[in-house]
């Protein structure tokens, strides 16, 4: 008499292997992308030491997306992308993917059609109301500061000064500067008075070029090469 003993039927177990595989593969691939993205984000922020206008915003605009979103594949996928404007947004400044482009590759930017690129000093603030928007309040919109914008935001109208050839300033009259050392009206009376005299200043607000240099700041080899030492490691890890 002989007795056996039955074992799971080969299909249960390619079907658990496969559940297993998809599982270790999906969660590899979602911790990779996470710390792929991190990486981009603290080569970005280091790459701006001392700009904030840069170093506060920018890094934060490389994003991740994992797929599956949910559960497991044997096929998983993450992509780590820019994040662009929000369709129907208002366009407030350069997209972020254009200036980590430029500061990627290096480029030089020229003024369209032999115009000017206006640089804005302190005098001139950091953000202004969009044509037609409230300045603060309800319904207000912002956006990066523009000659048009400050004359807008300000009341005050800017008067060109040629400097040669490839440079220029556009500046405000009877002006005087604000807590925030942007450019105001003037006013004789108070303690504007005593600051700047019986006329106010002659305030540089923009200076103007023909073209300007970005120099290449970024680089992401780095970033990219301890994205791939690291895969074999979190499928290890992942590997319970």
């Amino acid at each position: 008499m002989g007795m056996g003993v039955d074992g799971p039927k080969s299909r249960d177990v390619a079907s658990g292997l496969e559940e297993d595989l998809a599982r270790i593969q999906t969660a590899a691939v979602r911790e990779a992308s996470q710390l792929f993205r991190d990486d981009l984000r603290q080569e970005t922020r280091e790459a701006f030491i001392g700009r904030t206008d840069f170093r506060s915003r920018l890094p934060m605009a490389w994003r991740m997306k994992a797929y599956p979103q949910s559960g497991a594949s044997l096929d998983p996928a993450g992509w780590i992308y820019v994040r662009g404007p929000r369709p129907g947004a208002p366009t407030a400044g350069t997209p972020a993917a254009v200036l980590i482009d430029a500061f990627e590759k290096g480029v030089t930017i020229s003024a369209r059609r032999g115009g000017w690129l206006a640089i804005p000093t302190e005098a001139a603030g950091k953000r202004a109301p969009l044509p037609g928007a409230p300045a603060r309040g309800r319904g207000s919109q912002q956006a990066r500061i523009t000659p048009q914008g400050f004359e807008r935001r300000s009341g005050m109208t800017l008067r060109f000064v040629p400097k040669g050839p490839g440079k220029a300033y556009l500046v405000v009259d009877n002006a005087r500067r604000d807590r925030l050392w942007r450019a105001q009206p003037y006013s004789a009376k108070g303690r504007g008075s005593k600051l700047y005299g019986p006329a106010g200043q002659t305030i540089v607000v923009f200076t103007l070029v023909r073209q300007v240099r970005l120099p290449k700041r970024l680089d992401f080899t780095g970033a990219v090469q301890r994205a791939e030492q690291r895969w074999e490691g979190l499928l290890s890890k992942h590997w319970r």
